[in-house]
C-alpha cells in the first residue's frame, strides 16, 4: 500500500499530528525504541487512522524526509539575502538544530538498520547542499559574504557542523550546548563574512 496523503483540512489535520508527534518521539527516543502505538498515542489518532496513511514506520520516516525536503524548498536551511549579525547567525543554528533534531537522529539510525536508504540519504544530502552552494553564491555576488571562499566547499562544511551539531544534542548539557553553538556560531561569522 502506497503513501496516501488527505487532501481535507480534517484528515489533513490527523496526519500532520502524526507526522508531528513521530517527530517528536524520533528526538526523544530516537527511531528504533520509537512504536507506531508511541506514535498514536501521541497524535491522538487510531491505530486505523494511522496505516490509513503509511504502511509502516519507515514509510512514515521517508515522508517526514520529503516533508523536509520541501521545507528546504520554502527557505528552511536557506540563508537570509542579507549580511548576519553574529547573534542572528548563532539564532539560525539552534533554529536548525531543534527543526532537525528528531529528523537527523531517526536518519543515523536508520542509516545502519536499511542499506538502501544510504542511497536516498546521499541523493538528499546532494540536494540540500546544491542549494545551500547557490544561496552562499547568491549571497558573494551581493556583497554579503566574502569573495575569496569557495562556496561548494563552504557549502559542505555548514552542512558538517550543523550534523555534528545534531549528534551533540544528544551528548551534551544544555549550557555546554549553548557554549558548542556560540563557538560555530563565531566561526561561521569569520568564514563568511568580509574582513571590516
Amino acid at each position: 500500500m502506497g503513501q496516501r496523503v488527505p487532501r481535507q483540512a480534517r484528515s489533513r489535520a490527523k496526519y500532520n499530528a502524526i507526522l508531528q508527534a513521530a517527530l517528536e518521539l524520533f528526538g526523544e527516543r530516537g527511531y528504533t525504541e520509537t512504536t507506531i502505538d508511541a506514535i498514536v498515542e501521541r497524535s491522538g489518532v487510531s491505530v486505523g487512522v494511522f496505516y490509513s496513511y503509511f504502511a509502516s514506520k519507515q514509510q512514515l520516516l521517508l515522508a517526514l524526509f520529503r516533508q523536509e525536503m520541501e521545507a528546504d524548498d520554502d527557505g528552511l536551511f536557506v540563508l537570509p539575502q542579507r549580511l548576519l549579525t553574529l547573534s542572528e547567525t548563532e539564532a539560525y543554528i539552534w533554529k536548525i538544530l531543534y527543526q532537525r533534531s528528531g529528523l537527523l537522529r531517526a536518519r543515523q539510525e536508520l542509516l545502519l538498520l536499511d542499506p538502501e536508504f544510504a542511497q536516498h540519504e546521499r541523493a538528499y544530502q546532494q540536494r540540500r547542499h546544491e542549494r545551500l552552494t547557490w544561496d552562499l553564491e547568491q549571497l558573494r555576488q551581493a556583497g554579503y559574504i566574502r569573495e575569496d571562499i569557495r562556496c561548494s566547499t563552504c557549502a559542505w562544511m555548514l552542512l558538517a557542523i550543523v550534523s555534528r551539531l545534531t549528534d551533540m544534542l544528544d551528548e551534551k548539557s544544555e549550557q555546554e550546548m549553548a557554549v558548542e553553538v556560540q563557538a560555530a556560531a563565531l566561526m561561521i561569522y569569520h568564514l563568511l563574512h568580509p574582513d571590516i
